[in-house]
């Protein structure tokens, strides 16, 4: 079995999956752990997501593990394997938000193409929701982002219990409140449509 934290970028994924990671699953990544790193500062991604396509064997080394991929490259994985997806949700303007967040070249271009996309952002994460359900070798769990952060213990509950494992809930909780008030202490002022 091969676990994956999906949505759109800027959907929450990199809390869910560090939430796991403190809960207590391995996570497949690029970069071999330090311990010593402090794990809000430690990017817990797999970059070679973009072989997929021409080497869907890449995945077979998540086995057991937890790897973070993007709904785009859901369509890529190769049905050979048994997969537990948990796709975060989340609203499209908080989306845009974010995106605001991490992106301070031309703020008011980066909320205009978001703002652009919305629309078709929507459609793609219904169209991969479908293409999932129908996948034999998938099985999903919708998770929404504004419940992880309102709600995180009863949404650790709920994963540990879709993904079969022994894990941590207080400690996946513990996680998800420092982030949140860490985003509370750097919180950026909202995007507004630019005049």
């Amino acid at each position: 079995m091969i676990y994956i934290v999906s949505g759109l970028p800027c959907s929450g994924s990199s809390l869910v999956v560090k939430m796991l990671h403190a809960g207590g699953m391995s996570v497949f990544v690029d970069q071999p752990e330090n311990p010593e790193d402090d794990l809000f500062k430690r990017s817990l991604d797999w970059n070679s997501f973009e072989y997929l396509a021409r080497f869907p064997e890449v995945i077979r080394k998540a086995e057991g593990k937890v790897v973070r991929l993007y709904s785009m490259y859901l369509y890529n994985l190769p049905p050979q394997n048994a997969y537990r997806v948990l796709y975060i949700n989340r609203d499209l303007q908080e989306i845009a938000d974010a995106g605001h967040a991490i992106s301070h070249d031309n703020p008011q271009a980066m909320f205009l193409r978001v703002t652009q996309k919305a629309f078709l952002l929507g459609a793609h994460r219904q169209r991969v929701k479908n293409w999932m359900a129908e996948r034999e070798n998938i099985e999903f769990l919708n998770l929404h982002f504004a419940h992880m952060v309102t709600d995180p213990y009863l949404q650790s509950l709920k994963i540990r219990n879709f993904l079969d494992r022994e894990l941590d809930i207080e400690a996946m909780t513990e996680i998800a409140h420092a982030q949140n008030e860490a985003q509370a202490a750097n919180k950026t002022e909202p995007m507004t449509v630019p005049a």
